[in-house]
């Protein structure tokens, strides 16, 4: 009886043992791929080139300006170029309601010896953009000397576009 009491104290103690010590946990892992694209994009905006009221009777040319913002990705490089507009015949010219015209032109310097167009490499205006917008000024002129027209508004719609 003795050792069937010993045997089964014994068995009792290495249960107790098993019980008692904790279970081991199991981990997997993998990776997980995180990445981005970033596109070239381009965005431009321009605001109105008002001559507001000419005086044609003088010698002296009429001369204004205008503004081209221009915001894309950073290092983008662009061309920004500017249509002869609606009414253009030889030169852009703004027109009125009773289909009289005054001629103007457009330049992207001050002196107003560079003009303006949209042929990319000969007459628009290049950039690499920055992290903040460029802008670029438009220099519009109605040259002096032109002949008198009857009073009215005039205008014109010229399309700007950037090529990147």
């Amino acid at each position: 009886m003795q050792i069937i009491k010993a045997l089964t104290l014994a068995v009792a103690v290495v249960g107790l043992g098993t019980a008692s010590s904790p279970a081991m946990a199991v981990t997997s892992t993998t990776t997980m791929a995180v990445s981005s694209l970033i596109v070239n994009t381009c965005v431009v905006a321009a605001t109105p080139l008002v001559f507001g009221t000419l005086d044609l009777i003088g010698s002296a040319p009429n001369d204004s300006t205008s503004t081209v913002t221009v915001t894309c990705t950073p290092g983008t490089a662009y061309n920004v170029g500017l249509d002869n507009g609606a009414n253009f015949l030889v030169t852009r010219r703004m027109k009125s309601a009773t289909a009289a015209y005054i001629p103007y032109a457009l330049y992207s310097d001050t002196t107003r010896a560079t003009p303006w167009g949209d042929i990319i490499g000969t007459s628009t205006v290049a950039g690499t953009a920055a992290v903040i917008p460029t802008i670029l000024t438009v220099y519009g002129r109605v040259p002096g000397g032109t002949t008198p027209v009857v009073a009215n508004t005039y205008v014109d719609l010229v399309t700007v576009t950037i090529t990147y």
